[in-house]
């Protein structure tokens, strides 16, 4: 190569890494970005489908603060136990961890304390992440400045300087003093209402664009439990109004994003049901917000950002929210029918009562007038007649629609629950094989990641827990529709066919049997699937319905349980549903196995009864005359699950044939008893029986043909 061509050569490799350099320059600086907002980022811009930059999440951090015990102010009752429930549904089901977290109770409340825990948060808190701050107890009003305040737990009552007011907080959350995206307050106080720039906001509908823009922006937004007036301590469950339909919209929430204005929606009316206060929503004034911007709860195990997140919402719901409108505009119509048909009614009414204040004035009437006569009563007979069968139509189309509605919520939860065992069916391949023994807590956490839970928020391996805190349980059998859950946390479902309440029990492991007799040695593990089991024995009411008879000694009423029905007979009651189903598409129910029975009475206790290892007759009947017959189910305490009279009452029949010796040798993984054998497993004893009689793990047995007015049952049905 001459010098010339040498020259050229050097030249155009001048250019080429010249022009590569310049590429590597952008164009045009993000506001507000710095190289250290480059490293936050993990060198990832995502871009959601549009092409747009996608948002992606930061930490998550929360203030909770609780005042109970005052100083110098009247004490509260709920304000603490508010707070830490407040705490703990956050921390399990939405995107908070506990080393993100700042307590403050009673004494710790001081203002020094809150105002310092603020300033130390503002040299954590990064540019992505989002602060929610809870506080509940005492608030005041300076007469002077019209300015509300809270009341630290060293508040004096007149000297505002001891007082949080609401200036200073909002001074202490702008965006120059921390530097989160979004700060979101929650105060359940008295004179909290001077926060906002303006209230009364209404949750917004929620597109694609819309959360992906209003995530992006700078928040600064409060809710509060009143206005400029005192709000009440005391409400339901030991929380206050506000706290109690604040707990229930969280706990209650399947969505995997909920918005501040949402929450407020859906808290608000049943506060002013409940109380004379009036809830607030709004943006936080002079703090440097930006308008569109808010406040975004995540709900665990939603991943990704939230342009995915949205569209995968939006083709769940799009079918449920299409019936939910129908069924709406349905009952809009037929009510506005029903009030056409009653005003008919009602004018026929009044021209049959002209006519007969007519006919009274007069003292006589014509063959006209006779003709009246029958034609109004003829068109109110047709009136009423129409608006009767109106009626019923409407009554049954709106069941039908309402069971469209359960089946589309059913599937959804159905999707995501099987989407979850395919995963965990994948980590216990790891687990259970000799190979992967060493990666087994590394496919736990894999596992976690990908449901959007850190590593270490569930033990390894614990898959009710895992279940539980992504509020995923099995899909329930056909014919059956959730109504809810219960004070202990389960879901309940109501049987269609028979009326019946059934709490889904999780799948788990537990000690089965005790120490006491040598039928219910050796105490054994035992693991079983999920499945639902009736909240209460079996009444003589739905006996009555299904079967069309009576056959209890002590007939005292349809909420008494059902007795005087052998093991054979209870099969009977199971085969008859069974024949049912296949014309109604409902399941038909089938008596608990043994191993079922004790785990759904053990309710995750070791202990002799499910309360204690003391008698107790608060929940159970036991030690009374024979001859004065049972009780109506449900009067006495429910256990951890929420079932009723699992000890006492009645005797329950299981399916398990009964053999001493069975605990020696039964399987570890759902036991359903001996092959064979003369005696069916009776358990629970009866209102009469001894109080020892009644523990967990007691055993009995009886023929499968006996019939005795100590015995009666309840109902299971399996979930695949």
């Amino acid at each position: 190569m001459n010098r010339k061509t040498w020259f050229y050569f050097i030249m155009l490799m001048f250019v080429v890494t010249f022009v590569c350099l310049a590429q590597d320059v952008p164009k045009d600086k993000p506001e507000g970005q710095s190289p250290k907002d480059k490293d936050d980022d993990r060198g990832i811009t995502p871009v959601g489908k549009d092409g747009r930059p996608a948002v992606e999440r930061g930490d998550f951090w929360l203030v909770v603060i609780g005042i109970n015990d005052y100083i110098n102010v009247p004490k509260l009752t709920t304000a603490v136990n508010d707070a830490k429930e407040v705490r703990k549904v956050l921390l399990e089901r939405y995107g908070f961890e506990t080393n993100r977290l700042v307590e403050l109770y009673d004494a710790d409340a001081t203002a020094k304390r809150i105002l310092a825990e603020l300033r130390n948060l503002s040299g954590k808190i990064k540019n992505n992440d989002s602060l929610l701050i809870y506080y509940a107890g005492h608030g005041k009003l300076d007469e002077i400045t019209k300015t509300g305040a809270w009341i630290p737990v060293d508040g004096v009552p007149n000297d505002p300087t001891t007082w949080v007011d609401n200036d200073m907080l909002k001074k202490h959350i702008t965006v120059d003093a921390i530097k989160a995206r979004h700060v979101l307050l929650i105060s359940d106080s008295c004179f909290a209402g001077d926060f906002f720039v303006r209230g009364g906001e209404t949750a917004p509908k929620i597109t694609d664009a819309y959360v992906r823009t209003a995530f992006g922006k700078a928040s600064r937004e409060a809710i509060t439990s009143g206005g400029v007036e005192p709000v009440s301590d005391a409400g339901f469950e030991n929380h206050s109004v506000f706290a109690h339909f604040l707990l229930n919209t969280l706990k209650e929430n399947n969505e995997p994003y909920l918005l501040p204005s949402a929450v407020h929606e859906r808290v608000k009316d049943g506060v002013s049901m409940n109380s004379r206060q009036q809830t607030l929503y709004g943006l936080l004034t002079g703090t440097g917000g930006e308008l569109g911007g808010s406040f975004v709860l995540f709900l665990k195990g939603a991943s990704g950002n939230l342009d995915e997140l949205v569209r995968q919402k939006n083709e769940r719901i799009s079918m449920l929210k299409q019936a939910e409108d129908e069924m709406k505009a349905r009952t809009e119509a037929e009510t506005a029918e029903t009030k056409a048909r009653e005003q008919k009614i009602a004018e026929l009414d009044q021209q049959i009562a002209a006519l007969q204040k007519k006919m009274g004035a007069s003292g006589q009437g014509d063959s006209s007038t006779l003709d009246q006569i029958v034609a109004m009563v003829e068109s109110k007979e047709r009136q009423a007649k129409e608006l009767a069968e109106m009626r019923k139509r409407a009554e049954e189309e709106r069941r039908q629609r309402e069971a469209e509605i359960a089946r589309l919520k059913s599937e959804e939860q159905a999707k995501q629950y099987n989407a979850l065992q395919t995963d965990i069916a994948k980590y216990q391949k790891v687990a259970g094989s000799e190979f992967g023994k060493d990666l087994k807590e590394n496919a736990w956490n894999a596992l976690l990641e990908k449901w959007g839970l850190r590593k270490g928020s569930v033990p390894v391996g614990n898959i009710s827990a895992l279940c539980k805190m992504l509020n995923l349980a099995p899909p329930a059998p056909e014919g059956f529709v959730e109504i809810g859950i219960n004070p202990q946390g389960y879901k309940e479902y109501r049987h269609e066919q028979t009326g019946m309440v059934f709490v889904l029990i999780p799948a788990g492991t537990f000690q089965m049997g005790s120490n006491d007799y040598d039928d219910e040695k050796p105490v054994h593990g035992v693991t079983l699937n999920s499945f639902l089991i009736s909240k209460y024995e079996t009444t003589q009411g739905v006996w009555q319905k299904i079967m069309g008879n009576n056959p209890s000694n002590f007939k005292k009423g349809n909420d008494h349980p059902v007795e005087q029905v052998s093991w054979d007979d209870c099969q009977e009651f199971c085969k008859k549903l069974n024949e049912m189903k296949s014309a109604s598409g409902g399941t038909g129910l089938r008596l608990p196995t043994e191993a079922e029975w004790e785990y759904a009475a053990r309710a995750g206790t070791n202990t002799k009864y499910y309360w204690g290892d003391k008698e107790d007759g608060d929940y159970m009947w036991f030690d009374e005359k024979w001859e004065g017959g049972h009780h109506p189910v449900g009067e006495k305490k429910p256990n951890g699950f929420g079932l009723y009279d699992m000890s006492g009452n009645v005797w329950e029949w299981c399916s398990d044939w009964y053999d001493e010796k069975y605990y020696q040798n039964s399987p570890k993984n759902n036991p359903s008893g001996p092959a064979s054998g003369q005696f069916r497993v009776l358990r629970g004893g009866a209102w009469g029986s001894n109080a020892h009689i009644c523990h967990s793990a007691d055993r009995y047995f009886g023929e499968p043909s006996l019939r005795h007015f100590v015995i009666g049952f309840r109902c299971v049905a399996s979930v695949k």
